[in-house]
């Protein structure tokens, strides 16, 4: 199994546009990916507005 760790910072200015772009191309790209297992995605909070992660597993 492979796991991957993305971590993103997001202009503040770019923030509802990163969001919908992070949900639609990244987990996209990652649901469609033959093996994937699981997904899991970090959204900004208030003490860390302008990050973003995701950690998914793919099977080899």
């Amino acid at each position: 199994m492979i796991t991957k760790f993305f971590r993103v910072e997001i202009y503040p200015e770019y923030r509802e546009e990163s969001e919908a772009k992070f949900r639609s191309l990244s987990v996209g790209a990652l649901e469609t990916q033959e093996g994937c297992e699981s997904i899991e995605i970090g959204f900004p909070v208030e003490s860390n507005p302008n990050e973003c992660s995701m950690i998914s597993s793919v099977a080899e």
